[in-house]
């Protein structure tokens, strides 16, 4: 669950609706934080803190990982900006 609303306004719309949708897939396949933290060579609180929104950068590699961690990979498109 995203927490900080100023998330969309430092990554974007996008990432906070990337990174609910993995939040969601997780929870869905009964993976906790510690089992993608694992997966991804990270504490726990460094999940914790990408969900919540609480960190202030988070790289695609990071998201990536997170992805990979539950089976999934992230496909990224580029669109016009309006």
């Amino acid at each position: 669950m995203i927490v900080d609303p100023e998330l969309g306004v430092r990554n974007g719309p996008e990432f906070v609706a990337l990174m609910t949708e993995l939040v969601r897939l997780r929870r869905l396949r009964g993976v906790s934080q510690r089992d993608v933290a694992e997966k991804m060579g990270v504490h726990a609180a460094t999940v914790c803190r990408m969900e919540q929104g609480a960190r202030l950068e988070v790289r695609v590699a990071q998201v990536q990982a997170y992805a990979q961690a539950l089976g999934l990979r992230v496909a990224m498109i580029l669109t016009p900006a309006d």
